[in-house]
């Protein structure tokens, strides 16, 4: 077994699946992973940031109930529903688009309007640990 270190954090994660995890399942997650940990290193993330994005995901998923799926809005606001949905029904040149893509950014909210929300959904807590610090740059 590898010990995590900045350079090995992809085979180390990767190396923990178990042996009889379903094929198409450990192709998808050690894709996420390799996907993952590369973005985390291009951009340098700090653990302030880091904590603001669980934070985040946190309050997204408080505010989901069987009525509202708020992780829906967020993957529509990145363009990950569109980009499923093309890639799952591609067309042959000239075809008109599955989706008309204004259309779609002019119901959702845009990744600027994301996190006012999110900002606005703040802990309820004086003792968490989430920094609020990109709230006043979002605001």
């Amino acid at each position: 077994m590898s010990y995590f270190t900045e350079a090995s954090s992809v085979e180390t994660v990767n190396g923990r699946m178990g042996a009889d995890t379903d094929p198409r399942l450990k192709q998808v997650m050690s894709s996420l992973v390799q996907h993952l940990h590369a973005f985390i290193k291009d951009v340098g993330l700090t653990q302030e940031e880091w904590e603001y994005g669980i934070g985040f995901l946190t309050r997204t998923g408080q505010i989901c109930s069987g009525e509202r799926q708020e992780f829906i809005l967020l993957s529509d606001t990145l363009g990950v529903s569109m980009l499923v949905d093309a890639i799952n029904n591609r067309r042959p040149a000239g075809a008109t688009e599955n989706t008309d893509w204004e259309t779609v950014a002019a119901s959702t909210s845009s990744i600027a309007a994301t996190i006012r929300l999110a900002c606005r959904i703040r802990p309820s807590t004086a003792t968490s640990a989430m920094p609020m610090a990109a709230c006043s740059k979002a605001e």
